[in-house]
């Protein structure tokens, strides 16, 4: 394997699309934490759409699983093509030895994390189905309380120390924060239990008017 230096362009592209995939595992982090580890989150879906929204945590788990799966698989495949993952970007690049020092004390902690909670959910369940897996409904791939957030705090300094050496700054703090975002719907579903039990309520003109205005809505959706 020919290695790339630092400030190679190749060498920047690959820590560009590492560091955006690690947003975009924080952002799935995110919003699995905002709706399913939020007790007052978890009564509003209960109260609105409680089917679907159990639906929405089973794939986020499973897609979130599987986007660390394939980050912290080998370097390569049966050793004849190379694939994007942290150990390749390890070894691909010449990286000086301070650097490296940091680079495999933080892939130490994220293989730790494979190797106890993903590794075998990897193996059954997420890449294919391991017939005596599947139909036995093991569940795999769980992990302690916060160990996820130790991962991605893991992968975010990685980040960091691959942005610094290819660009001469770090990425930065990841924020998954914005317009139109869980927190949003998180508003959305508070306003739509106050206007059922505001429906419920109401008589007369008051309930003709709100129903007309729902009807409104729903001819728009």
């Amino acid at each position: 394997m020919r290695k790339s230096n630092p400030e190679d362009e190749s060498a920047r592209i690959i820590v560009k699309k590492f560091c955006e995939c690690v947003v975009e595992l924080r952002a799935i982090h995110h919003i699995g934490r905002e709706l399913f580890e939020d007790n007052a989150a978890r009564i509003l879906m209960e109260q609105t759409a409680k089917q679907f929204f159990l639906d929405i945590n089973r794939i986020l788990i499973s897609h979130f699983l599987l986007e660390v799966a394939k980050i912290t698989e080998p370097e390569s495949t049966h050793n004849r093509h190379e694939d994007f993952t942290v150990a390749n970007i390890l070894r691909s690049i010449d990286w000086p030895s301070d650097v490296c020092d940091d680079l495999h004390r933080l892939s130490g902690l994220v293989n730790t994390f494979r190797n106890k909670y993903i590794k075998d959910a990897r193996n059954k369940l997420l890449a294919h189905y391991d017939k005596e897996t599947f139909l036995s409904g093991s569940v795999l791939g769980g992990f302690p309380v916060r160990e996820d957030e130790k991962l991605m705090d893991a992968l975010e300094e990685m980040a960091n120390v691959l942005h610094e050496a290819c660009f001469g700054s770090i990425f930065g703090e990841i924020t998954v924060t914005m317009p139109g975002d869980v927190h949003d719907l998180k508003s959305a579903l508070r306003r739509a239990v106050a206007f059922e039990k505001l429906f419920a309520e109401s008589k007369g003109e008051e309930k003709t008017r709100l129903a007309k205005y729902l009807g409104c809505w729903e001819k728009t959706s």
